[in-house]
């Protein structure tokens, strides 16, 4: 149930942005960028900073590792991601863009870390479970915020 959340809040993404579109109150892909950084970025990220926080045992399980102290990084990296995320709707796109590139690069390295624990798990059963669900958001989101900010710019 955990790993679809994130589904979720990609899906009212889209549903904000279709209903803002249908109502001409902004362009397309500029509101679905803004939606994308606020939902997968903002509630996202305080979603597995609340996870992390609250439930370490479970969150470290779910990401194939054991409880640790480490996990208070974890919970400040996105508790800061979700923040600015969640922030920066009030904002123009110029502070869109920075927040969705942290967003680019914080989902393309999570991606990466899944293939290189799945390739990994082949040589080793030592190697950490990752949810395909989460692999396939968090690449799905990175590259909806690639296009759309090559869409705004180009």
């Amino acid at each position: 149930m955990a790993t679809w959340i994130p589904w979720g809040f990609y899906l009212l993404a889209w549903v904000a942005s279709l209903l803002m579109y249908a109502f001409h109150f902004c362009s397309f892909p500029q509101t679905l960028l803004l939606f994308v950084v606020f939902f997968s970025g903002g509630f996202q990220g305080l979603w597995v900073a609340a996870g992390h926080l609250l439930m370490p045992k479970k969150f470290a399980t779910a990401m194939g590792l054991k409880p640790s102290s480490s996990q208070i990084e974890i919970v400040a990296i996105n508790l800061a991601i979700g923040v600015v995320s969640i922030l920066s709707i009030t904002q123009s796109l110029l502070w869109i863009t920075p927040v969705a590139l942290i967003l680019i690069i914080f989902y393309a390295v999570y991606f990466y870390t899944y293939i290189k624990a799945r390739l990994g798990r082949r040589r080793s059963k030592a190697a950490g479970h990752h949810s395909a669900s989460m692999m396939y958001n968090s690449i799905t989101i990175a590259l909806t915020l690639t296009l759309l900010l090559g869409f705004t710019y180009l």
